[in-house]
Parts: structure tokens; C-alpha cells; sequence
């Protein structure tokens, strides 16, 4: 069932395919004027083109099964602020655009199967809400990542059986001291 809705008015442009039973990412060109797109619960695993999405405001692309996010993916969506990433647990890496969502506030990578966070996210300094719940896979949170989000108010962080991973430059190397430092 194809629950795909656009709107478009003065207020709002919103882009919906949730469980549209979408194998490969539309075309950009059909949502690049949206404010509000949701591509959610369907199986798109590669986002390889470059949306150019100037009013884009929020990007739910949870539930898919995302392996891979080009490098430019994010290159111009410079007013993104909600991301929703989460149960998307072959995802194992942000593409190193992520560090251009210099407007973002919330960001969800919950159930994905990341495996270590980039520097670059020191960029993000408006998020106020990261959920890092049930990341399996994170063994890396570089230092002074958290610490640069001086807005954040909502930080979720739950990951079964951690390990210690020894690197000096990781938060979630001896325990929990590192990141309650950077908290």
C-alpha cells in the first residue's frame, strides 16, 4: 500500500512515502522543495544521490534497511533540524557530509549499527537531543564530541554488555567516567 501524500501551501510541503515498499530512494527531485519528508518503514538500503533541499526541515528515514549514505547526501539541507536514522542496524557508518547539518537539533541513531561516531559532529553545536540507544555496534565516542553540543537537553545513551575499548581519545574507553566527564 502506497500511503504517499504531498501538500503543498504557504505553511507546509510535506513528502510522504512510509511504507510505500520503496527498494531504492525516490527521486530527488520529487521532494526537493519539502519541509517535511518521511521516507520510513520501507527496504531502501543505498542513498546515493545529492537532494538539493534548501527548506528542509525534517527527514524521517528510520526502519529501512540503510547500508549506506552517499558523502553528499547532506551537502545542501542546510536547515535540516530533526534526523531520524534509528533501526536501521546496517548502517555502520555517518557519511562525513553529516557535519553539515549545522541547523540540527534532533538526532535519532538509535538500533543502528554504527560503529563509531566521526569528530566531525563537533559541528552539530544546536542539537539538543541525541539518542544513542541499543548501537550495538559503537565502540568509538571520540572526546569533546558530547561536550560541544552546549544546547543539548536530552542525551539517551543504553548499550547491552559494553565493553571497555582501549584508546585514550574514547569515551567509552574505562567505563563510564570518560563520558560522564563529557556530560
Amino acid at each position: 500500500m502506497d500511503y504517499t501524500r504531498v501538500r503543498s501551501n504557504r505553511e507546509s510541503n510535506f513528502f510522504v512515502k512510509a511504507r510505500a515498499q520503496l527498494f531504492k530512494e525516490p527521486d530527488v527531485k520529487a521532494w526537493e522543495s519539502g519541509k517535511r519528508i518521511s521516507l520510513m518503514k520501507n527496504k531502501i538500503a543505498v542513498l546515493k544521490q545529492t537532494p538539493k533541499c534548501p527548506n528542509l526541515r525534517t527527514l524521517f528515514l528510520s526502519q529501512n534497511e540503510l547500508q549506506m549514505i552517499s558523502n553528499g547526501f547532506f551537502q545542501f539541507i542546510p536547515r535540516l533540524i530533526v534526523l531520524d536514522l534509528s533501526r536501521n542496524t546496517g548502517l555502520r557508518a555517518l557519511p562525513e557530509g553529516i557535519s553539515q547539518l549545522v541547523s540540527l537539533e534532533c538526532f535519532d541513531l538509535s538500533w543502528t549499527g554504527i560503529e563509531e561516531l566521526p569528530l566531525e559532529l563537533k559541528a552539530l553545536t544546536k542539537l539538543k537531543m541525541l539518542d544513542l540507544s541499543y548501537m550495538r555496534n559503537l565502540r568509538k565516542l571520540p572526546q569533546h564530541v558530547i561536550s560541544s553540543f552546549s544546547k543539548l537537553q536530552i542525551f539517551k545513551m543504553w548499550l547491552p554488555g559494553i565493553q571497555l575499548y582501549p584508546n585514550e581519545d574514547n569515551v567509552l574507553n574505562r567505563g563510564n567516567e570518560k563520558l560522564i566527564e563529557e556530560l
